[in-house]
């Protein structure tokens, strides 16, 4: 009915439950009504999808400045991200990289260095990356990661 709703709606053009004549509509159209409005109301109690948006040159540089300090191809490690107010910290063993950032993710994700560098793209488009976490993926220019979050304590 919500999908029926939706049509009828286009067709004339309505914002308002009521036909063309000005006359109350089917019953059944109010039901497909009442469902779209609870569907928009259960999405505005979903939180957004933890995402970051870095700034792709200093995102890369750092990437790199990563991948040279430490050996990843015979020893793996985690790296991780984390997120404060306007940057992407990025740690790795003893070394941490800011990189400029806006998002919302809270707390930290951890990646496998080698599962990172062998998978991640060598050159980024755009003005910004978007890095997103879903399930127990870290999501990249649309490449998979197997990630692990965690939460930050607070004290």
């Amino acid at each position: 009915m919500a999908t029926i709703y939706k049509l009828w709606a286009e067709a004339y053009d309505q914002k308002e439950p009521f036909d063309i004549i000005k006359g109350p509509i089917d019953s059944f159209l109010l039901l497909g009504k009442k469902w779209i409005d609870y569907r928009k109301e259960v999405n505005a109690l979903i939180p957004p999808v933890p995402t970051i948006w870095a700034e792709r040159e200093f995102l890369r540089n750092a990437l790199n400045y990563i991948e040279r300090q430490y050996d990843w191809v015979d020893v793996d490690y985690d790296i991780q991200f984390s997120h404060i107010p306007g940057q992407l910290l990025i740690s790795a063993k003893n070394t941490e990289v800011y990189c400029p950032a806006r998002g919302n993710l809270i707390g930290e994700v951890n990646v496998s260095a080698k599962a990172l560098f062998r998978h991640l793209p060598k050159r980024f488009i755009g003005d910004v990356v978007a890095l997103q976490f879903k399930g127990n993926k870290l999501f990249i220019y649309s490449r998979e990661f197997p990630a692990r979050w965690t939460e930050q304590n607070e004290e």
